[in-house]
């Protein structure tokens, strides 16, 4: 997820999404996996932002905001700690098109998911060795 938040972050500075579609809410989940509903929420806790249709008022989000997206879909399975919070609440106040901003969001959970993983490891090592010690392996 974090790779895919990369990639169309690179893709947004090389310049080919500022003029480019709009998806839907509908698209959106489609294409992330994600309810509706989900992006409905953040949206109104601040995490994104769409635009709305003049017409029929459905929501429009923009490649910046499909970056955000990605990002805040890593945090999804991650356990409730103190970084995601941080993490959730920079987003929040993440200027729109502030590409160096995300950039540095993006490194920032790939730190935070490098650490958790080094976490899980280690206590899979000590577990290792406790079984080892009691003989059950």
């Amino acid at each position: 997820m974090l790779d895919k938040a990369e990639e169309l972050l690179m893709q947004l500075k090389e310049g080919k999404g500022e003029n480019g579609k709009r998806v839907t809410i509908g698209e959106m989940a489609s294409a992330t996996s994600l309810s509706a509903s989900t992006l409905r929420y953040w949206e109104k806790e601040g995490y994104i932002q769409s635009e709305r249709n003049k017409t029929n008022r459905y929501r429009h989000y923009d490649l910046f905001q499909t970056v955000k997206i990605w990002l805040l879909k890593s945090t999804q399975n991650a356990v409730y700690s103190s970084d995601v919070v941080l993490l959730k609440q920079a987003m929040a106040i993440l200027t729109d098109g502030d590409l160096q901003g995300l950039q540095a969001l993006i490194g920032t959970a790939r730190e935070a998911l490098v650490q958790r993983n080094r976490e899980q490891l280690g206590g899979l090592n000590q577990l290792h060795q406790l079984c080892m010690v009691l003989k059950l392996v």
